[in-house]
């Protein structure tokens, strides 16, 4: 201010003072403090009031709010009071209602339904208690309430074969009454197949839900009903829910028993039965209730029954009665069908002991059998090198698959109830033995089997048959397979991913009551599971479906304990249509068995299709250099039936010769023995020529045949020695194997030595199941000891027979006796079937004998 003092006096001096103090007073009003506004002073600030939270709209029936109101510059903090008008007059209740009122808050209620002018338009008013002059207020508009549904009568789960359930469903604030439509979907959304129930009976407020017959697995298993309103398909309600089977079982089932022995109570269980009710019991044969001839039934429950055997085994068919626990709801039933027999019941009692080290880890099998209706199996179990079976956990000592086509069965092993055996035969030949499995549904299963290795040393392959069917009437069943070590490192991950990326497989079998036989390859990638592609054949007795192309499939629920999965495979083809189970011997081999059950287009109670083999490791890209040298064909077929002497096997040696990377030449006869017809020759000479990318091979000769395809392994230690499966083109169900045959001629003695053996693939419903040991002399003179199971049958017998090998059809070839052929590959395998005469042929088989 001195500085405009002393301006002003300079400039205004001459003139007047006056004007220099007009600039004083204006720079001292310019400085702080100096001002002349009264607002500067802290004088009182306006109350105002502010409802925070307020809405435009609310639906009648919508749940209550809580709204919020803040006061500016109330020094006392005496917050508002509310009021709830239209129009300026209390609307309540027309309106809503307001409760909890407090100095900040209050909760407001709208109506029920939609009120009429003006009641529908209300104002909320908070007022400042401190000035009631100030207040704020929110006007909204309430509307209609939106439509909803509720299924009034919701479940959780619902038991297949039940009966209906009539579902209501109410549809609230639709003006219209339009009421709802009905849907069964999947969890996924899709619309839901009969497998999942049936909707019928539709109307606006109900529908009659029926539970499918049975519990047909996800997604089926899971439906989801949904009702949705009619006037506003945005709005529904859903009920998802889980089919569940009810299911009976017997737990402790008997196959056979003898006559005049002590009673015998039976136990059923019963599942997800919803009134507790239990089980009827029954007693009968074939021909109908068969008591007192086949026994009586005592004391019966809705859990238990007393079966007293007859004193003497009656006629059939009441020799094979049928004990039966049907559900009190008629929803399921279980029945145990057992023989009455006047000799001990076959177990493993009596047979050789002692060896039991001999077996020890974890062990897979397959077989297959053509008596009756035919059946197949496959499965694991666990050793425990002292006759035992370990709990791998959870009380599981291995798995099976077995199918019989009209219901496959999936089932543990019970380490507690299982056992097995390991001796010598009775003529010091080799290691003979004896597995009895125990399953949760109380089945008692025995096989009988053969071994691999010097006495002491851990086997690591066998030849197994099943051995309890003690009449030959099928009440069990008559099969054979292999028996092979598993690796337990390719599947202790619980995943696919030790496995190989290329494999070839054969499987052969029953199908709808004549041969089966199928061959392929196809490519896996071990990381996911996932069978990109697939490529095979397939030969029905009495239909050549010939190639399939382009499938795809998947390996999953691989058991970390077992080695148990499931192959799926994706095809418009017969085979496979849902699956089969898969059991892991190593990284380069699997076993396979049939899951089918009956097939879609067969009749009701036709069985599907059974089959069993194996798949073994194959190369990317195939070529001819596989397949040069001398090689063993053995393969069987089935012309049209099962269950009689019918079948047809051929074995010989043939010669593969390289022209180029795809192709060769051929040169070879394969002796043929058919039941019906005789023995028979048939020629391969001829030419080959290989698919690289599937490993496929097709033949061809100078005479009209339709020769078979054959389908490239690539064989390592680990698997069996199996360079090609073999698969028909002609409709008689062929399948065959090929494997490396002796490069040049071979001599009898070169064959001393002990040696396990088997049958293989029996595609005749009357062949001898045998696995047994031999000692081949110097000579040729074979001797040893047998287990059968036959038409007659179980049995054990002695082994005789003289092999003579001459080369008179090739290298390695000659026979074991009169009207008889065999081949061997001169160092660890032998071949042979036997014919019989002409007026009593015998069944068509080929039995393999294998270096100990």
């Amino acid at each position: 201010m001195g500085y405009a003092m002393r301006m002003c006096a300079r400039t205004f001096a001459s003139v007047s003072p006056f004007p220099c103090f007009l600039l004083i007073i204006v720079s001292l009003a310019g400085l702080p403090g100096c001002s002349s506004s009264s607002s500067g002073g802290g004088g009182p600030q306006p109350i105002s009031v502010t409802i925070a939270n307020k809405m435009t709209t609310i639906a009648a029936g919508a749940a209550a709010v809580t709204l919020n109101a803040s006061v500016q510059n109330d020094s006392t903090g005496s917050g508002v009071t509310w009021a709830l008008v239209t129009g300026g007059n209390a609307c309540s209740p027309a309106c809503g209602s307001l409760s909890g009122a407090t100095s900040t808050s209050v909760t407001y209620t709208p109506p029920a339904t939609l009120p009429a002018a003006p009641n529908n338009a209300p104002t909320i008013t908070a007022t400042s208690v401190k000035d009631t002059s100030k207040s704020d207020s929110d006007g909204f508009t309430i509307t209609a309430p939106p439509i909803s549904v509720t299924i009034t009568n919701k479940i959780t789960s619902v038991v297949a074969g039940s009966a209906a359930i009539t579902f209501q469903a109410t549809v609230h604030n639709d003006s219209a009454a339009k009421g709802v439509t009905w849907a069964l979907k999947e969890p996924n959304g899709s619309p839901c197949g009969t497998g999942c129930g049936v909707l019928t009976g539709n109307t606006s407020t109900s529908v009659i839900y029926t539970p499918p017959s049975s519990d047909f697995g996800a997604p089926f298993d899971t439906p989801v009903l949904v009702a949705t309103s009619a006037s506003d398909t945005t709005k529904s309600d859903s009920d998802s829910f889980t089919v569940v089977a009810l299911t009976v079982t017997i737990t402790n089932k008997i196959k056979s028993i003898k006559t005049g022995s002590p009673a015998v109570t039976l136990h059923a269980v019963v599942q997800n039965d919803p009134t507790n009710s239990g089980v009827l019991w029954s007693l009968s044969d074939t021909s109908g209730p068969c008591s007192p001839a086949c026994g009586t039934l005592t004391n019966t429950t809705t859990t238990n029954a007393v079966y007293t055997p007859p004193a003497t085994v009656p006629a059939a068919p009441a020799n094979t009665p049928d004990i039966n626990a049907s559900s009190v709801h008629g929803l399921a039933f279980d029945d145990d069908t057992f023989d009455i027999i006047n000799t001990t019941v076959s177990s493993c009692a009596g047979s050789p002991t002692g060896h039991e080290s001999r077996l020890s880890g974890q062990y897979a099998f397959f077989a297959e059998g053509s008596g009756g209706i035919g059946s197949s199996i496959a499965g694991s179990f666990a050793p425990n090198g002292s006759g035992g079976i370990t709990d791998l956990g959870g009380s599981v000592g291995g798995e099976v698959d077995f199918n019989n086509g009209l219901n496959p069965i999936h089932a543990t092993v019970v380490p507690s109830g299982s056992l097995y055996t390991v001796g010598v035969d009775p003529t010091g030949a080799g290691d003979l033995g004896c597995l009895q499995t125990l399953t949760p549904d109380g089945t008692t299963t025995i096989y009988r089997f053969s071994l691999n290795g010097a006495a002491g040393a851990v086997a690591t392959k066998g030849r197994i048959i099943e051995f309890d069917d003690q009449s030959g009437n099928n009440t069990s069943f008559r099969m054979s397979g292999v028996l092979l070590k598993q690796d337990p490192t390719a599947f202790s991950s619980g995943d696919t991913s030790h496995l190989q990326n290329n494999y070839a497989f054969g499987v052969s079998g029953i199908g709808a009551g004549t041969g089966v036989a199928a061959g392929g390859s196809f490519v896996l990638a071990p990381s996911t599971g996932v069978i990109s592609s697939m490529t095979f054949d397939e030969d029905l007795s009495g239909t050549n479906l010939g190639q399939t192309t382009g499938a795809t499939g998947t390996i999953t629920g691989v058991s970390a304990k077992t080695g148990r999965a499931l192959l799926s495979i994706l095809s418009t083809s017969t085979f496979a249509p849902t699956g089969l189970a898969l059991y892991i011997v190593n990284a380069n081999e699997l076993f396979l068995a049939s899951l089918e059950p009956a097939l879609p287009g067969i009749p009701s109670g036709t069985p599907g299709v059974r089959y069993a083999g194996r798949a073994i490791v194959s190369m990317a890209t195939s070529s001819s250099t596989q397949l040069n040298g001398n090689f063993i064909f053995h393969l069987s077929a089935t012309p049209g039936c099962t269950g009689s002497s019918c079948g047809a096997i051929a074995l010989g040696v043939v010669t593969l010769t390289t022209t180029n990377s795809t192709s060769g030449s051929s040169s070879g006869t394969l002796e043929g023995y058919d039941v019906t017809q005789g023995p028979a020759s048939l020629p391969l000479n001829g030419t080959y020529t290989i698919t690289p990318s599937t490993g496929r091979v097709t033949l061809s000769a100078s005479f009209n045949v339709s020769l078979p395809v054959l389908y490239l392994a690539a064989p390592v230690a680990s698997t069996e020695d199996i360079t090609a499966f073999i698969v028909g083109t002609d409709p008689t169900g062929i399948f065959g194997l090929i494997e490396p045959g002796a490069p040049s001629a071979v001599t009898t003695n070169s064959l001393a030595g002990s040696y396990f053996f088997g049958d293989e693939q029996p595609r005749d419903g009357t062949v001898v199941n045998r696995v047994g040991v031999v000692v081949i002399s110097s000579t040729g003179a074979a001797t040893g000891t047998e287990d059968d199971s036959a038409t007659a049958g179980v049995s054990t017998n002695a082994v005789s027979y003289t092999v003579t090998i001459d080369n008179s059809s090739g290298n390695g070839t000659g026979n074991v006796g009169t009207n008889s052929f065999a081949v061997t590959n001169g160092t660890t395998k032998l071949f042979f079937f036997e014919e019989g005469t002409a007026s009593a042929r015998a069944p068509a088989s080929i039995t393999v004998v294998e270096k100990q």
